[in-house]
């Protein structure tokens, strides 16, 4: 199995992710939320590259199962029903709801990747699960890391780093440069996760600032969902589901 890295949003293409096995990160905080609204039993999620479309899709299907979520600058958007905080993503806030989601990387992201043969959602809250799917997979994968403004983004390339770390110890795997590297970086901080962000991370720090501290301690939870999230025809769902 080979294992290879996209480094942000901006860098996907076709070529890359054809024919192979796509696991997209959004640490903070898309891929979080998913994760999070899945295990809290919604229904689906339907990823929407723009607030406009994610709008109007609102307007056209509205029903009392179809909630609003999305954010723009960390920032719920105006009128939506939840931001991009995981910790609104309760049983009582989303449990038989449909979620249309917008953020301003993770969903356009999935969007990009909708070439590959597999589309699975990771986030540190799910990982076991996600590297579990993978060595019963055995198909060669691309990690898509989201990145910020795509640019990238160390939570993710942390996140990614240690899929392949636990692919390693499990399986032989093949790897590229990119790889190898994020997977060093995650084996020598993985102890210090938050701290070492706290230093380095440019998005993390924003979100900081601008009062998501408990969404942070969240979002650097490790394996405490077991579900496999899998894009499919325009919706995500837990992947037993498909």
């Amino acid at each position: 199995m080979h294992i290879s890295v996209i480094a942000s949003a901006r860098d996907v293409n076709c070529e890359i992710i054809e024919e192979k096995n796509v696991v997209i990160i959004d640490v903070l905080r898309a891929t979080s939320v998913i994760v999070t609204a899945l295990a809290n039993k919604a229904e689906y999620i339907i990823p929407m590259e723009s607030i406009e479309k994610a709008q109007a899709y609102f307007r056209d299907n509205e029903s009392k199962h179809l909630v609003l979520c999305g954010e723009r600058d960390t920032k719920i958007i105006e009128g939506f029903h939840f931001g991009n905080s995981p910790l609104s993503y309760t049983k009582e806030n989303i449990s038989g709801k449909v979620i249309i989601q917008t953020t301003s990387n993770g969903t356009r992201t999935i969007k990009a990747c909708d070439k590959g043969l597999r589309i699975y959602i990771a986030s540190f809250l799910n990982v076991e699960a996600i590297v579990n799917q993978l060595l019963y997979d055995k198909t060669d994968t691309v990690i898509v890391c989201s990145g910020t403004n795509n640019q990238y983004s160390m939570d993710d390339a942390l996140c990614a780093g240690m899929i392949i770390s636990l692919l390693e110890q499990k399986a032989k795997i093949s790897m590229t440069d990119l790889s190898w590297g994020m997977k060093e970086v995650y084996e020598k901080y993985s102890s210090c996760l938050y701290s070492f962000l706290s230093k380095a991370c440019s998005h993390f720090k924003v979100l900081q600032q601008n009062g998501f501290k408990e969404d942070l301690d969240y979002c650097l939870q490790q394996n405490i969902y077991n579900v496999v999230p899998v894009y499919s025809q325009g919706c995500i769902r837990i992947l037993e589901q498909i």
